[in-house]
């Protein structure tokens, strides 16, 4: 009986464990946008001319606008940039096995993965008015 049960709960567990990661990752990417929202608030001309890195955010800009990048490893390895009036993030992130990249994702695009998303799942946003694309979201690693 226990093996039973075993059998089925530890599937189960690891699933939740990679749905949470896949959650980590998707906060981390909000966390960068609003970092570089209100460092448009506070400079408004800032985004003219630059692309916003994660080591930017942390420690080039004072006051720092990023305590940490999360699951963005590595020294700046995302990008902020302003598109169409809107912040997207470009950049890959990794928690324990689990990568997600993401090519000019907006915040709604970010909400739209789902923390149950298989490796190979895409998430995009088109323009309906242009049938642009726009950005997407892929689980490279799950």
């Amino acid at each position: 009986i226990l093996a039973i049960i075993a059998a089925i709960a530890i599937p189960a567990i690891g699933n939740i464990i990679n749905n949470s990661r896949i959650g980590a990752i998707k906060s981390d990417a909000q966390n960068a946008i609003q970092s570089a929202e209100l460092l448009l608030l506070d400079d408004p001309e800032f985004f003219d001319a630059t692309n916003l890195t994660g080591e930017m955010l942390m420690t080039d800009i004072s006051p720092d606008y990023l305590d940490d990048e999360g699951s963005f490893a590595g020294d700046g390895t995302f990008k902020i940039t302003q598109v169409n009036n809107e912040l997207v993030i470009t950049g890959v992130a990794t928690i324990g096995g689990v990568e997600i990249a993401f090519a000019g994702a907006n915040k709604p695009t970010i909400n739209e993965l789902a923390n149950n998303a298989e490796e190979g799942d895409i998430v995009n946003e088109t323009d309906i008015t242009t049938d642009t694309l726009l950005g997407d979201i892929t689980i490279t690693t799950r």
